[in-house]
């Protein structure tokens, strides 16, 4: 199997995942040249960006297409899709990815999952993955939600900042890149710098 056709088979089984893979890969480009990374290491990770959901290829149609919140054994099903999305990039070889996908859950905090990993451990690349997709997930509509405006996605992200969760450095970067500059506080960015 290669890419495309995984992504033929993700776009089959629920293609708003799809949509979001490709939206995650383009913002992660973008972000990652804001950020200084040349650019194959930005496609790197635009790369991982497109691959980081295909591990919900696992999650039974009914579970992502749920009108109202996942219950606890639902969310354990959803929370695996991050480790069997590194084992999916490795079979269409990008090994290299593995790692990325895999962590794109985490929360600098330690309140993400797979590994409840905190910022001193979550690779730059996966902090960069992570905002974007954060941001895709928050502005995009849910079968359990109404989509959300851009000021109330802005908001939300700027929460997750506030809390410790996202790298502010990088949530501040990719809001002026999608437009956003003037909702962006002034973030004590020590605090959320890592590496």
């Amino acid at each position: 199997m290669n890419i495309a056709q995984l992504l033929r088979i993700v776009e089959l089984h629920d293609p708003a995942t799809r949509v979001h893979l490709e939206n995650v890969r383009d913002g992660c480009y973008r972000l990652g040249r804001a950020m200084g990374y040349k650019d194959g290491h930005a496609e790197a990770i635009a790369e991982a960006g497109l691959l980081h959901d295909v591990g919900k290829l696992h999650v039974p149609n009914f579970v992502l297409s749920k009108p109202a919140r996942l219950d606890p054994h639902e969310f354990t099903i959803v929370k695996y899709h991050p480790e069997q999305g590194a084992e999916l990039a490795t079979r269409v070889n990008r090994k290299r990815l593995a790692m990325w996908i895999e962590l794109h859950h985490e929360r600098l905090d330690g309140t993400g999952y797979p590994r409840g990993l905190t910022a001193e451990f979550i690779p730059r690349e996966v902090q960069l993955l992570t905002v974007v997709d954060v941001f895709d997930a928050l502005s995009a509509p849910r079968p359990y939600r109404a989509e959300r405006t851009m000021k109330e996605s802005i908001n939300e992200l700027h929460s997750e900042v506030t809390v410790g969760r996202l790298n502010g450095e990088m949530v501040q970067a990719y809001l002026e890149i999608i437009g956003a500059p003037s909702a962006v506080p002034a973030y004590d960015l020590r605090a959320t710098l890592v590496g």
